[in-house]
């Protein structure tokens, strides 16, 4: 009985610490949509002015947002500010446009 629980421990804890895929995020470029802004656009190039990580996302070296989620099939990355009161969204610029 408490391999059954512990095993389906483990599979709700693995279900809900789904991680996001920061290389995605960073292949692309990403433009304001709603809510919580940062900034208009948010591209991760070699000049290192945006940068993730873990799951934080810094400005300039200072830490900004916390990245909150990421819909592949809908173009979306959700943050939300440090403190977790507000939630803005950031589109794909290249599936947008298409």
């Amino acid at each position: 009985m408490k391999a059954i629980i512990f095993g389906v421990g483990i599979f709700l804890f693995c279900s809900c610490n789904s991680s996001i895929d920061v290389e995605y995020i960073k292949s692309t470029g990403w433009s304001y949509s709603e809510g919580y802004r940062v900034t208009d656009f948010l591209t991760f190039d070699k000049t290192g002015y945006y940068t993730i990580k873990n799951d934080t996302l810094f400005v300039d070296g200072r830490p900004r947002a916390l990245i909150a989620g990421l819909n592949k099939k809908k173009y979306d990355l959700t943050i939300k500010s440090l403190d977790g009161g507000k939630e803005g969204h950031y589109m794909d610029e290249k599936e947008m446009q298409h």
